[in-house]
């Protein structure tokens, strides 16, 4: 696919987060890069479902101005492990679109189905017509939101491809164990008494019977939770008393108010004291937070308020995996920062999280740029100090062979022992 200007990206999404100064070349080398991807890779790089994060790490460090070298090395390290693209199997089309669906042979064929569908169609089309069919909508917040942030990230820089490989991964996710989507939208009709999001995880926190259900000594935490119908109808309850409606104003404050708890999650989860332990899971709440609020404006309010409801659900069932972790923002206030001075500390934060090459750092660093545009009071630091945080415990070699990310449920005191 020839690189024109008019197919290369856009960073000029105003629900999105990126700097000015990238440049032309940037753009051509990252569309290349992004083709070649999409025409070489499957979205799995392994049998467990691990996905392939080329595309997050690419469009987000060009976003902050990465060089052309920056972004071809990002893409030399991280191809290397990737699997081929397996050849189209299924003649997939619109009568037999949910045939497939759970089967990852079936990627590289939903791939070249929504490659032909989507040319012409806008995102809210996209949404309306494919994301909501139930299979598929259960997989977009599937595997720790991997689908919607990939499929976002098409959206936030107007790439067909990505939204594409997004879409196609939710449709081959293996489905998340525990409740589907449309149980999340079924309680609403309980109409429970009304709670703010730290008086329902203070609930789940002091909830036994969910807490029983993923002891410290239990390895896979979020399965147990999945399969125990007792402690999954109880939290699915509990969570039944955020209610979003739909109505402009009250889904812009609902939003805000869980893209700050994800942020506390992320963040101020850590004890004094201790050494971070920056947690693999939460720090997907955070990550695929800044993609939801890319979204909204493509949608029917009905539409937002359902994908605002059910991306707290979600963090919800990984907020009980991690042990419940309290939230303490004084931690966070108190780090001292060792990166090099400049008169405005995310300059700094910006340089270093491109320089790394972790797969995730650009992209914590980009929502927590975000939420400081957002929440951040004049002279309020915390936004800051968490990204400093961030880029200043992530430093290693290769990030391939060294793991930079906490995978202790922080939650409980083992963990901090």
């Amino acid at each position: 696919m020839t690189a024109t200007t008019e197919n290369l990206i856009t960073t000029k999404n105003p629900n999105g987060f990126a700097l000015p100064g990238i440049t032309l070349e940037s753009r051509q080398v990252l569309h290349e890069l992004l083709v070649d991807n999409h025409e070489k890779h499957h979205i799995f790089f392994n049998e467990k479902q691990f996905h392939n994060h080329i595309p997050h790490q690419l469009m987000a460090a060009a976003a902050l101005g990465s060089s052309p070298d920056t972004l071809r090395k990002i893409y030399k390290l991280h191809s290397a492990y990737q699997r081929p693209q397996m050849p189209v199997k299924y003649d997939i089309n619109e009568s037999n679109l949910a045939d497939y669906v759970l089967k990852e042979d079936a990627y590289s064929s939903y791939l070249a189905f929504f490659d032909k569908q989507f040319k012409s169609m806008t995102v809210r089309e996209i949404f309306d017509k494919y994301a909501t069919i139930e299979p598929i909508y259960d997989g977009l917040f599937g595997g720790l939101y991997h689908p919607l942030i990939h499929f976002c990230y098409g959206v936030e820089f107007d790439n067909k491809l990505v939204m594409a490989e997004g879409l196609a991964m939710a449709a081959i996710q293996q489905q998340d164990p525990g409740f589907r989507v449309v149980e999340i939208f079924e309680m609403e009709n309980l109409q429970l008494e009304s709670k703010s999001i730290p008086e329902i995880l203070d609930a789940i926190r002091n909830d036994q019977e969910i807490q029983r259900a993923v002891p410290y000594s239990e390895p896979m935490k979020f399965k147990t939770l999945g399969n125990n119908d007792t402690a999954t109808k109880k939290l699915l309850k509990r969570t039944s008393h955020w209610h979003v409606a739909a109505d402009a104003q009250d889904i812009d404050a609902k939003f805000k108010e869980l893209f700050q708890t994800v942020v506390d999650l992320y963040a101020a989860s850590q004890r004094h004291g201790k050494p971070y332990q920056l947690d693999f899971f939460l720090m997907h709440l955070l990550t695929s937070i800044l993609f939801v609020y890319v979204l909204l404006p493509h949608l029917s309010l009905e539409n937002q308020a359902k994908v605002v409801k059910v991306h707290f659900v979600k963090a919800a069932q990984w907020f009980v995996t991690r042990g419940s972790p309290k939230i303490d923002r004084s931690v966070v206030y108190a780090h001292k920062s060792t990166a090099p001075h400049t008169e405005n500390p995310w300059f700094a934060v910006w340089n270093m999280s491109v320089e790394n090459m972790d797969l995730h750092v650009v992209k914590v660093i980009r929502s927590l740029s975000k939420a400081d545009e957002l929440f951040a009071q004049d002279g309020d630091d915390y936004y800051v100090k968490a990204a400093q945080m961030t880029v200043e415990t992530t430093i290693v070699d290769d990030p391939v062979k060294h793991d930079v990310w906490g995978r202790n449920p922080i939650g409980f005191d083992e963990a901090w022992k």
